[in-house]
């Protein structure tokens, strides 16, 4: 009995850094798609105070930062 406790949280241990890379993807994909839309509806001084504005987000800053 005790052993398959063990292995049920083990399993779930080792599932953790398979959804943190599956967020880590749909973050990056919804940064890529924010990246271009900005890119291709924006003036460079809006770019630069949206560019501002997003560093602030740990998430979605990662990137942002190297907006032409």
């Amino acid at each position: 009995m005790h052993k398959q406790i063990m292995l049920k949280s083990h399993n779930i241990l080792l599932d953790i850094p398979h959804q943190l890379r599956e967020q880590k993807n749909q973050v990056q994909s919804k940064r890529t798609k924010m990246v271009s839309m900005i890119r291709k509806t924006h003036t460079m001084e809006e770019k630069h105070s949206i560019k501002k504005h997003l560093i602030a987000d740990p998430f979605l800053g990662v990137g942002l930062a190297h907006l032409p």
